[in-house]
């Protein structure tokens, strides 16, 4: 009987350590649910981080533009103009109610583009609408209701 009393304490403190676990992971998935959704500008500059990375791993630079991480003319091969790794509406700067501003910086005076910026800002600035940050760290800063900046906070 004692055996039956142990296997039933340690399957209750499985399935609360489980219970627990779940209750934790659908917080935090809640919490950043906006990182994977492809409806937010957080998503698009992940999208541009990962493709800034592979141009620059490709072409030895990161592009002077959006433009040239956007896709290629129907039956043109992809190139360091147009390099596909964007959509069309991205690369042009402007989606989901947000303009995108991307700088490149040649900051050795080399020739090549070595350092960069992405903002992010509502086009219709409300005082509550989010801004966001990115550069050549990936950290994604946001701002709320001002301009995001390189001093702004991780969001």
């Amino acid at each position: 009987m004692r055996a039956f009393g142990t296997k039933v304490a340690w399957a209750l403190g499985t399935i609360l350590t489980v219970s627990l676990l779940l209750g934790w992971s659908l917080v935090q998935f809640s919490r950043s649910r906006d990182v994977f959704d492809p409806e937010t500008p957080r998503s698009d500059l992940n999208v541009i981080a990962i493709s800034l990375t592979k141009y620059k791993y490709e072409y030895g630079t990161y592009p002077s533009s959006l433009v040239q991480l956007g896709p290629s003319r129907k039956g043109e091969k992809e190139s360091a103009a147009a390099a596909g790794l964007i959509r069309a509406e991205l690369a042009a700067g402007k989606r989901l109610g947000y303009k995108f501003e991307y700088r490149a910086v040649d900051s050795k005076g080399s020739g090549v583009f070595d350092e960069f910026a992405v903002t992010a800002d509502p086009i219709s600035d409300k005082p509550s609408g989010l801004h966001y940050y990115l550069d050549e760290t990936g950290i994604i800063r946001v701002e709320t209701g001002s301009r995001a900046t390189r001093r702004s906070p991780e969001g």
